[in-house]
């Protein structure tokens, strides 16, 4: 992970961005659930990141498979497919909306004790489906990977 100086500035015009892609295209009472939604992805991604690279320092010698052991006792298991990097590297690909949908369930299903029915309402496939009814200024195609603009 890109360990860059990242000004909040920048932060806040990226959150302000990814934000605007869904004005208009999403009605403003579950705004809010994508929003939150994609912000808590970004956050366990980031997290289970710092963990498998500490892991990694700590354990330079260690038997294959023994990080992938010890990330499974973490807060939160993470599938690999899951996480916001492997979204970010397909985002420029067709299906945005259903991924992340396979993402979120995947996500469900490792920690169903803590996430049981969590994302159940929300569908951002069905949410690319409206904003392809949209005007083309707000199309699946050009909104959807401004959620995903930047480098990591």
């Amino acid at each position: 992970m890109n360990q860059a100086t990242i000004s909040q500035d920048s932060i806040n015009a990226a959150v302000w961005a990814a934000c605007d892609t869904f004005r208009g295209t999403v009605d403003s009472s579950i705004y809010k659930d994508y929003v939150l939604t994609m912000l808590f992805l970004k956050y366990v991604s980031d997290v289970w990141q710092d963990h498998y690279d500490n892991y990694k320092k700590q354990y330079t010698n260690a038997e294959p498979g023994l990080i992938e052991e010890l990330l499974k006792t973490e807060r939160f298991v993470l599938p690999p497919s899951a996480s916001y990097y492997a979204l970010h590297t397909a985002r420029f690909e067709p299906g945005n909306g259903e991924r992340i949908d396979k993402a979120l369930h995947a996500i469900e299903d490792a920690n169903i004790a803590k996430l049981r029915n969590v994302f159940q309402d929300i569908s951002f496939s069905t949410a690319t489906r409206r904003m392809d009814q949209s005007p083309p200024s707000a199309t699946a195609a050009s909104a959807w990977p401004m959620c995903f603009r930047g480098s990591m």
